[in-house]
This record gives structure tokens, sequence and C-alpha cells, in this order.
């Protein structure tokens, strides 16, 4: 039976966090070598949610206190109750992103219409179930009021992950904040509804997040019915996989360049996470897990991070942005729910 903590990697997720925690300044901003898109909010609460299940899954507390600080952060900048986009970097981007500083700080002048504010308040929750820290239950709850006043979930067209992540948030919260219980169930809904449906049309981040989602609300209810033609639709679908690298999956088309962990690393997380739930070993003993997870290795970096992406042509690793690290944490720990 797959153990939830990776024994054979468990020794690369420690390096992660030797190389992140010092590099979490005492005001909350990570500050990576290089990093192919320029960091932003959302990434940073990604991050410090992921590190805090870290630091509890390996008895850790720099974990917790850096995520302490990037948190504390992300209540600080807020723009009345809700967020940003947050953008920064001081650091080399890849993506030039210079030319654009302008309209980006036009954009973290206003509240981001999108997945910000849900996912922010996801990762809270996720630290104050494992801190129990008060600092950070009334600004939240302040935010989440202010985020169902503000938009309506149960409507189409949002912003990929927007409404998986608002379902989380009430998740994480929900003990604490029952009020908002309920505005979980049209989204568990639409979820179950468009899991299989979407599967080969959204890249693999947005459907983990669903299937997170899934897991955390109704445990192994739709297991059966919804999650395993939905992995098994996305494995199947030629088009989410690269033609010269058939066992490589696409992420976005902006990325078409180059391998992402974004891609690779969450089509290894749902396999891993499927047969946990399972009690079974469905997917991690296939040869496609075997090849993800050998590519994977293959982009740990020096000094204890990983890489973003690969180009293709020269194959070429580069990125250490914040994804760089919580995603490899969270297919190493399954270390995105406490």
């Amino acid at each position: 039976m797959i153990e939830r903590i990776d024994q054979k990697r468990l020794a690369a997720a420690r390096a992660i966090i030797d190389y992140v925690v010092p590099r979490v300044s005492a005001d909350g901003l990570f500050h990576p070598e290089e990093s192919l898109w320029a960091e932003s909010g959302v990434y940073r609460s990604q991050h410090a949610g992921t590190l805090a299940v870290a630091g509890q899954l390996l008895g850790d507390d720099r974990c917790i206190e850096a995520a302490r600080r990037m948190l504390y952060r992300t209540i600080d900048v807020r723009i009345g109750k809700l967020w940003s986009t947050d953008w920064w970097w001081d650091h080399p981007v890849s993506e030039s992103v210079a030319t654009d500083w302008e309209n980006w700080q036009e954009q973290n002048r206003v509240v981001e219409e999108g997945y910000a504010s849900p996912t922010n308040l996801f990762n809270l929750g996720l630290y104050y179930r494992i801190t129990g820290d008060d600092y950070v239950v009334e600004p939240s709850c302040e935010s989440m009021a202010a985020m169902f006043a503000r938009w309506d979930y149960t409507q189409d067209n949002w912003h990929h992950m927007t409404p998986e992540f608002a379902g989380l948030a009430v998740w994480a919260w929900e003990e604490t904040f029952p009020q908002f219980a309920s505005k979980k169930d049209p989204i568990i809904r639409r979820v179950i509804d468009r899991f299989v449906k979407d599967a080969t049309n959204d890249f693999p981040f947005v459907l983990a997040v669903r299937m997170t989602l899934l897991l955390a609300v109704t445990g192994n209810r739709y297991l059966q019915s919804v999650l395993k033609p939905g992995i098994d639709a996305l494995i199947a679908a030629s088009a989410r996989r690269y033609e010269q690298r058939p066992d490589d999956f696409r992420h976005s088309a902006v990325t078409s360049d180059h391998v992402n962990i974004r891609a690779n690393l969450t089509v290894a997380i749902m396999m891993k996470h499927y047969d946990l739930a399972a009690g079974e070993q469905v997917y991690t003993n296939t040869p496609l897990y075997a090849s993800l997870s050998d590519w994977i290795d293959l982009m740990r970096a020096p000094g204890g991070s990983y890489y973003e992406c690969q180009d293709i042509v020269t194959g070429r690793r580069y990125g250490q942005g914040s994804p760089a690290h919580y995603i490899p944490l969270w297919w190493i720990l399954a270390a995105r729910l406490p």
C-alpha cells in the first residue's frame, strides 16, 4: 500500500524546506534565485499553506514560522477586506516582465476579480487549522463575508479554479465560520457534474484542485464514479500530451515551448492521491507514474530547490519560483490538506 509521505523522497522534501525557509524574509516575501514568472500573492499563500502542512507532518517549526510571516503579510496587503494580485519580484524572471511593470503596479492597486481572495482564504484556513493562531481569525472572517457579498460563485465564466478555491476556503474555515458552510454546496455540485467533462479541456493543475476539493468535502464518495473517470480521461487525451514527449503533459498555451511541473507534477499528484484514497495501487505502479516520477527527480536543482520547467528543444531547466517548491511538497508529502 502506498504511504502518504514518500520515504524515498523525504530527504528531497527536507531539502526544499532548507532552501525555502531562509529565503522568506521578515516581511513575508519569498526571495528565490530566479523564477519563470513574477511572484504573486496567490503564489505566496499557496506556498505558505503547503509549508504549514509540511511543518505539521514533519514536526518542523521552521515551516510554521515561515508560513506565519507569509500569511501575516497576506493579511496586511488587503485592499479593504479583499486582495489584489499583489505581483512583485526582486530577482531574475525568465519571462520578461519589466515592460509590464506599470500595468502590474495598477493591478496591485485594485481588487482582483478572480481567484486571489478565495485562494488566500483557503491557505489562511489551512494555517489556522494547524496552528490555532487567533491573529488570522477576525480578518479572515471579514474577508470571507466580503468575498461572498461581492461574488456569486454559482455563475459560470470564472477564471480557472476560482469557485473551487472558494469551496476549499469554506471547507478550511467551516468549523470556525459555520455561517458560510452552505456556500460550498453549489460549487461541489458543479464540480461533480463537470469533473469528467472538463478533464481534457482544462490544464491538469485545475483538475488537481478540483480533486482536492472533492476529497476534502466528500471523502471517497465520488472516487469511482467521478474522480477515476476524470483522471482516466486526462491520461488518455493526446491533446494534453506533447507529440515529441508523449509521457509529458501540457500546462497552458503560453508554456508550449517547455514541460512545466504545474502539469507533470499535478498529474502525478492526482495519481498518488487517488491511490491513497482507494487504499490500493491503481496508478502509482504504472509505467506512466514511474516516468513522471523520474522526470520530477531530474528537476531537482542544486541547493535543495526544484526547477519549474524544462525547455523541450534544449533540455535547459529553469525557474525556481514558489511553484517549484510548494508543488513538489504537495506531491512528496501529500501536503495540501492537514
